[in-house]
């Protein structure tokens, strides 16, 4: 029972072995979410949870977890599940659930795709009491040994609107079938989608409704930049901010829109000398964890992803966040933003804008209760203040780019492919913000305070060269006063004006761009129909996995119910 008298985690009642562990890993003062969501769990109830990204979720439903369950129970059979909509956030949660386990003898696994099959039924025969899973590995995991979840006491169900937006409902659905009746059911999610909303209805009883930060507000801790530039030039820009973080070893996560464009913006970026790695969906496990890995450790610096990472992903040095592609989605936006400025670290969110994705930033301010501005001296709590790049800084870096790209044409054009695919499947926007963005860019823009240097030294160039007048030579020791012309800046300058015209790239070209969408669980994937190898399996070989793991290792899974041997009261191994 919570403490009187005593505040934050003092005060909550926990077992002082988990106390310990939460102050031992640098938690002093919980967050706002913390504080409500903890208290809440501890008195058994469901409970349903709503904060921002980067609030501090995963410890407040972990914390409450450990406290509830104890010590490890000799009898077999899973006590607590946490489910999460892939694999890095699983990881992530495992992580932590180790480190508030250390003072006690409670045993965790984690169940995640792309990891041997084998091993994790060798883990299973450990009894573990809590297991982090996503929905797919583990529902295929319970059919493979048929395993029993009576004994489950608490069930997690972690960003829960991610889990449906990928297609996860109905495995969801299928698991809930399996648990106990009497259970404590959690939710948590950074937003309350429709479908959400209507899953924890039908399988939470009477659950407490928490909510402390709206969806539409972004960390006071984050300032946010919007760069009005040409989709041509992009990549221009996107190496000069590189640049400069790169001069303060400040890390990056850079958000794209497909992996074709991941490829190309990594071969620009190393030929360029970037420390930098990447992650998208359909790739191994091994490589994506370390990747995640090397920029939490400071091995890179940049970090290139397409929206796999968008969510749940804890890497406590990130410094920046890059949007590439100015997402369609303005709760996308939020949190892919939420990756930076969390637990009052400062944090800096930069969005290249091309002239046709200006619709979906006047939509997310309004989302966000502010307008956009093209002055440089609004205050940022008021609006999103939105500027250009100026010529000389694109140019600065293109020169270098266009010399990468003549020696491999073929990425740029697949990435380009696979871009054209990406926008025909971009939402529509609605609500008159189209005609909004073009009031916008009519009244002018001025170039971002971000470049104000480079436009002040490319002013001060052009008035030298203004002001310039040669020496004349005296002749016949007359003086001779020089003629002041006005110059004439329509016949020295070529005005630049951006095409209106669409790259031209051959129909075939388009139709043999492939643009990966999908993500780790979903139903009818390609990790579902192969084995650890990646080869194809037929569904009655799949059956016969665990059989032929019984067979060849004479051991089993032991059932629900059943007690421990002797040899088997050996702490848990390691199996992540």
């Amino acid at each position: 029972m919570p403490e009187k008298g005593k505040k934050g985690f003092y005060g909550m009642g926990l077992e002082k072995s988990l106390l310990n562990s939460v102050l031992g890993y640098g938690y002093k003062t919980p967050t706002p979410i913390q504080r409500k969501a903890i208290p809440a769990i501890l008195k058994g109830g469901d409970v349903i949870a709503a904060a921002r990204t980067g609030a501090g979720k995963t410890a407040a439903f972990l914390i409450p977890l450990v406290q509830r369950l104890k010590q490890h129970s000799p009898v077999f059979g899973l006590r607590g599940l946490v489910l999460a909509p892939n694999r890095e956030l699983a990881t992530q949660t495992f992580s932590l659930l180790k480190i508030l386990c250390k003072g006690n003898n409670l045993r965790v696994g984690v169940v995640i795709g792309g990891e041997s099959l084998e091993q994790q039924f060798d883990m299973l025969r450990y009894n573990p009491d809590v297991i982090v899973a996503t929905p797919g590995r583990f529902l295929h995991l319970v059919r493979q040994v048929k395993a029993d979840l009576a004994k489950v006491e608490c069930v997690v169900f972690d960003e829960g609107d991610k889990l449906f937006e990928l297609g996860l409902g109905e495995q969801l659905g299928e698991i809930v079938e399996l648990l106990p009746h009497k259970r404590q059911s959690v939710a948590f999610s950074a937003t309350i989608s429709e479908q959400l909303a209507g899953f924890t209805s039908s399988h939470l009883t009477a659950p407490t409704f928490i909510r402390l930060d709206s969806e539409n507000k972004l960390s006071e801790d984050t300032k946010t930049h919007f760069l009005l530039v040409g989709e041509d030039n992009k990549d221009a820009v996107l190496s000069a901010l590189l640049s400069r973080f790169e001069g303060d070893r400040q890390s990056t996560l850079v958000f794209c829109a497909t992996k074709q464009q991941v490829d190309y913006l990594v071969h620009i970026a190393r030929t360029n000398g970037v420390e930098c790695s990447y992650v998208y969906g359909n790739m191994d496990q091994e490589h994506r964890h370390g990747a995640m890995q090397d920029l939490r450790d400071g091995l890179v610096r940049v970090l290139f992803v397409t929206d796999v990472a968008a969510r749940g992903i804890d890497i406590p040095v990130l410094d920046n966040v890059v949007n590439y592609n100015f997402p369609d989605d303005k709760k996308l936006f939020v949190h892919r933003v939420g990756r930076v400025g969390r637990q009052g670290r400062p944090g800096f969110a930069y969005s290249l804008v091309a002239h046709e994705e200006m619709p979906w930033v006047v939509e997310l301010a309004e989302f966000l209760g502010k307008k956009p501005s093209p002055q440089r001296d609004t205050a940022e709590e008021e609006a999103l203040v939105v500027g250009t790049v100026p010529q000389s800084a694109i140019d600065a870096e293109k020169e270098g780019i266009d010399r990468t790209v003549a020696r491999s044409r073929e990425l740029k054009k697949t990435a380009a492919n696979s871009m054209k695919m990406y926008r025909a499947s971009k939402r529509t926007v609605e609500g008159g913000y189209v005609e909004k963005a073009k009031l916008f860019l009519k009244g002018g823009v001025e170039t971002h305070a971000l470049f104000a240097r480079e436009e002040k030294s490319t002013e001060d160039l052009f008035s030298a060269i203004k002001a310039f007048r040669p020496k004349r030579k005296q002749q016949d020791g007359v003086k001779r006063e020089a003629k002041r012309r006005p110059l004439e800046e329509s016949k020295f300058i070529v005005p630049v004006r951006p095409s209106k015209k669409e790259g031209c790239f051959a129909q075939s070209a388009l139709a043999s761009a492939t643009v990966s969408m999908r993500e780790d669980n979903p139903r009818g994937t390609r990790a579902r129909k192969v084995n650890e190898a990646g080869k194809k399996i037929s569904k009655d070989k799949k059956k016969e996995i665990y059989k032929e793991w019984v067979k060849k290792t004479n051991k089993r899974v032991p059932k629900t119910g059943e007690k421990e041997q002797r040899t088997d009261r050996v702490k848990m191994k390691n199996m992540n």
